[in-house]
């Protein structure tokens, strides 16, 4: 079934929903604290369905509640195979958690490559694993 003009989609209006987004929708956007303009260009990015979501710093202003449905949302819609995700983040607690894939950009250069399983072992060798490597990666460029 089609939808209609001005119909949104409807998993996005769930995650609006959860994240508690809707009492701000008749507002204006200058009046949006951080966080609730964060979860605007969330919402924003995930319209039409997209097969490729970008997000650059999405966790930056976000409460952790808000935070946590975010990341439930993006792995369920990775699970499905909805989607891939390709994420801009400094939380490295993200990239170790959730991510399957990590690089290193430097200068606009990719300057070191994880896969998962490279992830999963610097997750397990202590207190600082990936960002030690980071760091070592850093310091060799």
């Amino acid at each position: 079934m089609a939808k209609e003009a001005g119909e949104l989609d409807p998993d996005v209006m769930q995650l609006a929903q959860r994240l508690g987004f809707m009492k701000f929708i008749d507002r204006f956007v200058d009046t949006y604290s951080l966080g609730t303009r964060q979860k605007l260009c969330v919402l924003l990015a995930l319209l039409g369905n997209p097969s490729l979501i970008v997000l650059d710093e999405a966790f930056n202003g976000l409460d952790p509640a808000s935070a946590l449905i975010l990341k439930q949302h993006l792995q369920e819609r990775l699970a499905a195979r909805q989607c891939a995700v390709l994420l801009a983040t400094h939380s490295l607690d993200i990239v170790e958690h959730y991510a399957d894939h990590a690089a290193l950009l430097l200068e606009g250069k990719i300057v070191s490559e994880w896969n998962a399983e490279q992830i999963a072992a610097l997750r397990v060798d202590g207190g600082n694993g990936l960002e030690a490597a980071l760091a070592s990666a850093s310091a060799s460029s």
